[in-house]
This record gives C-alpha cells, sequence and structure tokens, in this order.
C-alpha cells in the first residue's frame, strides 16, 4: 500500500530517496497551489532557507526593497562592496569550435 502525503496523492517508496522523502514530508517539495513564494522556490532548488539569519537562524523578513541605484550605491559602498555590476560575459559564437576542422593538418 501506498503511502498518502496529501489527500488524493499517492506515492511508492522505492520512486525517490531518502532525502527527497524527507524533503517532501517535511512540506518542501509539496506544492499546494500553482504559485510558489519565491522564498520557497529557493528552498525547493537549492536547499536554503532566505527567511532564516546565517548566524543566529533566527527568523528574518524583508521590510523594503530598494529600487533608487543612488541608494542602492550608497549602502553597498557603505558595506565595502562593489557598486559596478560585474561585467557581461558575451557568449561564443555559435559557428566556432574549439576542435580544427575534420582533414586540416595539425
Amino acid at each position: 500500500m501506498s503511502p498518502k502525503i496529501a489527500e488524493g496523492v499517492e506515492v511508492d517508496f522505492n520512486i525517490i530517496t531518502v532525502h527527497h522523502w524527507d524533503r517532501l514530508f517535511g512540506g518542501v517539495l509539496l506544492a499546494k497551489s500553482r504559485r510558489l513564494p519565491w522564498a520557497t522556490l529557493l528552498r525547493r532548488t537549492f536547499e536554503i532557507d532566505v527567511t532564516r539569519c546565517r548566524k543566529c537562524h533566527a527568523r528574518i523578513r524583508i521590510l523594503c526593497a530598494i529600487t533608487e541605484r543612488a541608494t542602492i550605491t550608497k549602502f553597498l559602498e557603505h558595506l565595502g562592496m562593489p557598486v559596478d555590476p560585474p561585467p557581461v560575459q558575451r557568449g561564443r559564437d555559435p559557428t566556432w569550435s574549439e576542435a580544427p576542422p575534420i582533414g586540416a593538418d595539425m
């Protein structure tokens, strides 16, 4: 008999690993709606809880979202972090190949 994890949902024990069973029964992988909060998606994908402090493990919450560049620059400078975004790396040309063409002399 398969265990029930939610009303109308049954799964077999031989399909996923014990680690994923723990995540499933803990509610991390069970989606009750089509849309999930961003913190839940990060926890499911990367196994990190962005709503907990890394140092003291207390629950944290977002107070505001800063979108003005001047304010962001002040914060980053105060923290000693780089202000400018990292340079954009261009993708390689799809016609370029690391291997020499077939029949080419080396």
